[in-house]
């Protein structure tokens, strides 16, 4: 009701139109949110966020037609060069390039980073891609790189992200045979998470079997 307001009192606001989206989309009401991040672009068309926000809107709706919507607004959103949003496009458009061409996501992540060194979520992601992409190496690098980078940010979320960069970490290990090192990887995680990570848990137990079988061996 608070942005429904806002919008009828200042109908010229693009903010405002915005955040009625937003709120829109939160409750599933998909149409009516597009319609106002359209509108937000329409009252002004440098608003790079309304841009993005709807780009994030037909890539989740899903698609043939909505993702070729999502791809020519992430495109403008990057046109526009923006700091705040740029690397957020071509994170938009690295995670609809996954499933069809992995090759062609690892490069919008790069593009990504570049844009932005502090974008943790694409560290976390072009991580996890090396890794279903049979690099291992790559996404060894990667994940290191970003727990350097954030490990010591005080902030929740960033902590969960770099939960994620060392469970990324560790399944890169595992796929290189270092299985000690992934274990110590797969507990940073856990410990980070306060134990509940699943993913880790699973992934502490193949680390020491891998051991167990190296120790049987030797």
């Amino acid at each position: 009701a608070l942005f429904q307001e806002a919008v009828s009192t200042y109908g010229e606001y693009a903010p405002a139109w915005n955040n009625l989206g937003l709120l829109q989309y939160d409750k599933k009401e998909t149409d009516l949110a597009i319609q106002s991040l359209e509108t937000a672009g329409k009252v002004d068309e440098k608003y790079d966020m309304a841009r993005l926000n709807l780009a994030d809107v037909y890539r989740l709706t899903g698609g043939a037609e909505n993702v070729r919507k999502a791809e020519s607004f992430y495109a403008e959103v990057i046109s526009m060069g923006k700091k705040g949003t740029a690397p957020k496009a071509y994170r938009g458009l690295a995670l609809l390039k996954e499933g069809e061409n992995r090759d062609a996501a690892i490069s919008l992540y790069k593009k990504a980073i570049a844009a932005d060194p502090l974008f943790a979520a694409a560290y976390n992601d072009l991580g996890f891609l090396f890794v279903q992409a049979a690099k291992p190496e790559s996404a060894a690098v990667i994940c290191r790189e970003g727990i350097a980078r954030f490990r010591d940010v005080n902030d929740p979320t960033m902590r969960a992200t770099v939960a994620f960069l060392h469970k990324n970490l560790g399944l890169a290990l595992l796929a290189l045979k270092d299985y000690g090192a992934a274990d110590s990887a797969f507990a940073e995680a856990l410990q980070l998470m306060g134990g509940a990570f699943n993913d880790a848990k699973e992934g502490q137990k193949r680390a020491k079997a891998g051991l167990q079988q190296l120790k049987q061996g030797g």
